[in-house]
């Protein structure tokens, strides 16, 4: 899957490789001597469809082994407030997963480490500098089509919410929707090359879509998510009908554990 790249005012490599490959070898060499990771993650999710308005508070394990997809362990969960009982809460948050359909679902595993989404796809990005409050900062730009990489079909189950007005729909009945475009912005810092943050838009039909904007830090050499905000407007099918959902979700990570 090819990443094509459009930016302003790029800045030559000149004598040297440029910072995303630079990052991204050196990523992956730490990578290869990991056993495995584990991330305690927790969020909060607010969705909104038209008068109805769901809160979900979530804590989840991630871990991610050599060799092997990334495993979630659900530890808890509260809907509006009332805490979820085990035999529900997976029902629940598969349902919340579904939400944007292929485009987001699992997004916290396959988003566990930047690497693993970067990884899978043909870069070759021109640089720009951009100064901030924060900083001064190497930018590269991108933008993929189709879903991500990785990313299955979507399930079906039915997402918490009211039904919404339907979506043209094709011959057999399912949805005339078009492959998602990612867009993807990543701000290294000048002086150390660490990943400072990861910017993250999924462009879905009719203009709608997600932004996900990931602050970084390092730990024991890897560039891994502190923080997470998630906020955009995704169609949800119901049954045969769709439901329109505004999400906003907060998620903090915490407590690594990388063992070599």
């Amino acid at each position: 899957m090819a990443l094509l790249l459009t930016l302003a005012a790029p800045v030559a490599a000149q004598d040297r490789p440029d910072v995303f490959t630079t990052w991204l070898e050196a990523q992956r060499t730490l990578l290869a001597e990991v056993e495995h990771i584990t991330v305690r993650v927790t969020s909060d999710t607010e969705l909104v469809s038209g008068p109805t308005t769901r809160r979900v508070a979530a804590a989840n394990e991630l871990r991610l082994d050599r060799g092997r997809a990334p495993q979630r362990t659900l530890l808890s969960l509260t809907l509006d407030g009332e805490p979820i009982h085990p035999q529900r809460s997976a029902q629940i948050e598969r349902q919340l997963d579904d939400l944007g359909g292929p485009a987001v679902s699992r997004l916290a595993e396959r988003s566990m480490l930047p690497i693993m989404i970067l990884d899978q796809v043909r870069l070759a990005p021109r640089e720009a500098m951009e100064t901030t409050r924060e900083g001064q900062f190497v930018v590269v730009r991108g933008r993929m089509e189709g879903q991500l990489p990785g990313a299955g079909p979507p399930r079906r189950n039915r997402p918490p919410g009211r039904v919404g007005a339907p979506l043209p729909r094709g011959r057999r009945g399912a949805p005339e929707l078009g492959p998602p475009r990612h867009e993807i912005t990543l701000w290294f810092e000048e002086e150390t090359r660490q990943l400072a943050v990861m910017e993250h838009r999924i462009v879905m039909e009719r203009g709608r879509g997600l932004t996900i904007r990931t602050e970084m830090a390092r730990v024991d050499g890897l560039d891994v998510p502190l923080r997470r905000t998630v906020r955009g407007e995704v169609r949800s099918p119901r049954r045969l009908r769709s439901v329109t959902v505004q999400l906003f979700q907060q998620a903090e990570f915490h407590d690594y554990a990388i063992v070599r």
